[in-house]
């Protein structure tokens, strides 16, 4: 598969120089870590608008990736969504395998896409995942 998902419906949405996909492997768009293009490229992006508050960042995949990109646009008062992957055992919000610490929200139930206001609380974010059983562990 050539592309990102959704790439030409968000291109007919959105002018052609408003949409930057980033891949690791350069399947599509920027070949390198998202991270790197924002720090290397931001000021760049943001000549094309009056503010930092007109630019919106929408990520998906590692979640220690999508915090590193959450906390540099944070900082730069960039609206992030972020799309999280948590384990879910059920995918009814009865096991509690998703909930995102200390909000309490369920990524099965309340999302799977939070934005700044709620990254900006969970303080599990890109530290820790669960296993099937329920750990706890490091990522």
């Amino acid at each position: 598969m050539n592309g990102a998902v959704y790439e030409k419906e968000l291109s007919k949405l959105l002018k052609n120089d408003q949409l930057i996909i980033c891949t690791d492997d350069g399947t599509s768009g920027y070949e390198g870590f998202t991270t790197t293009y924002l720090e290397e490229n931001l000021k760049e992006i943001v000549k094309n608008f009056e503010n930092t508050q007109h630019i919106s960042v929408y990520t998906c995949g590692p979640e220690i990736m999508m915090k590193k990109i959450f906390e540099f646009c944070d900082k730069k008062q960039i609206y992030v969504q972020a799309s999280l992957e948590r384990m879910m055992r059920c995918g009814f919000g009865l096991c509690g395998l998703c909930v995102l610490d200390p909000i309490g929200v369920k990524v099965c139930q309340d999302g799977p896409v939070f934005d700044s206001s709620y990254l900006r609380k969970i303080t599990d974010f890109g530290l820790f995942e669960r296993t099937i059983s329920g750990e706890k562990i490091k990522s």
